[in-house]
């Protein structure tokens, strides 16, 4: 079957569909304060103040504290569904995404790093990625002879999740690159 019919757009409901996409590989139905024209969530300015602040406030809550929970826990329940296919990775937020959009991607990143939802290369058991090393296809033979007589668990990944999850997480996160083979090998 053709990827395109089987991932999600990104379409975005208040109820009724609304005109614009999130970006992100799922639809997304929450309780949003709209615009009057209902072609916009209401964001924050610069100097907002009043009931559109307030407003404002609000689509960042749900954005933040509920959509982002909501996320891991589908994660959480797909990958007993899924395992660790295509299908699953394609649901991972790996885009760089306009505002407010790049709140939910951000936030879903940040809370999967204490998630077991990646499987290791060797042993196939779930881990989470903060515990993880992880690697691209192409560093992929690199990073198991670095981890070869150790016991770090080696995730293999494509490269735009393993971006996002570096640009979200940091430091937090190890990432077989050059300059982590160097590092490694003193």
């Amino acid at each position: 079957s053709d990827d395109k019919t089987n991932c999600s757009t990104g379409k975005v409901f208040t109820f009724l569909p609304l005109p614009f996409e999130s970006g992100l590989p799922v639809e997304i139905n929450g309780m949003f304060c709209l615009s009057s024209n209902r072609r916009d969530l209401w964001s924050d300015a610069e100097g907002m103040e009043g009931t559109g602040k307030i407003r404002a406030m609000w689509n960042h809550r749900l954005l933040t504290d509920v959509v982002a929970p909501t996320y891991v826990w589908m994660l959480r329940l797909l990958k007993s569904k899924l395992d660790f296919s295509k299908e699953f990775l394609n649901l991972f937020p790996s885009k760089l995404l306009r505002e407010p959009w790049n709140l939910v991607a951000d936030r879903t990143l940040s809370l999967l790093k204490d998630e077991r939802v990646l499987k290791t290369e060797r042993t196939k058991e779930w881990v989470r990625p903060q515990d993880a090393l992880l690697v691209s296809e192409d560093m992929l033979e690199l990073g198991q002879l670095l981890v070869k007589e150790k016991q770090i668990p080696l995730v293999k990944l494509p490269q735009n999740i393993i971006d996002a999850f570096s640009r979200v997480l940091k430091s937090q996160i190890k990432t077989v690159t050059p300059m982590f083979v160097l590092r490694f090998m003193k």
